[in-house]
């Protein structure tokens, strides 16, 4: 997380954005990163798939149109992904050892 808003601060700097402007973009991003973590925990957490659907929808297909077998897809690789993190070992996550399931374990062959 410091790393990545550090390379963001970095850019935007190289970009040409001013130093009083930097701290307000960097804050104005930061907000929305925490926003959508804590949209993204409470739709898994919900004990159906309607929170998680709508947040997938609103955040990560924005302004396009989603078909419902789109969504049943992201809804199916997120939650899957999910449990596949929750089951690897702790101190491999913490050592920076971590590895993603196959989209095709997730979702089925041929759903893209």
């Amino acid at each position: 997380f410091d790393m990545m808003f550090d390379d963001i601060d970095s850019n935007l700097r190289e970009l040409g954005v001013g130093d009083i402007s930097v701290g307000k973009k960097v804050k104005k991003l930061a907000e929305s990163f925490y926003g959508r973590i804590k949209a993204y925990e409470d739709g898994l957490a919900a004990a159906d798939d309607e929170k998680l659907r709508s947040t997938l929808a609103r955040t990560l297909f924005r302004d396009a149109a989603a078909t419902d077998t789109a969504l049943d897809a992201a809804v199916a690789y997120v939650r899957g992904q999910a449990a596949y993190l929750a089951a690897q070992n702790d101190d491999a996550l913490l050592d920076g050892r971590v590895t993603f399931s196959s989209v095709e374990t997730l979702i089925g062959e041929g759903v893209r």
